[in-house]
């Protein structure tokens, strides 16, 4: 769970939902204390606002699946 190549699966299906939901989105990586993680956040004014009225970055959740 924190090798080098989950990490990288997780961050590309990151990039994918990021990828889905439109611009202003940011792919963050990281390996915690016991497993690597991947985020998407809203980085910018219009993709908060995107997520807020039209929740892109929910919807586009499926793309980072299989």
């Amino acid at each position: 769970l924190k090798s080098g190549r989950v990490k990288g699966n997780l961050v590309k299906r990151a990039r994918s939902v990021a990828r889905q939901a439109g611009q202003g989105m940011e792919v963050s990586g990281y390996t915690g204390k016991t497993r690597v993680n991947a985020h998407v956040i809203t980085a910018t004014h219009e993709a908060r606002y995107a997520e807020a009225t039209g929740k892109v970055l929910t919807k586009a959740i499926d793309a980072g699946r299989g």
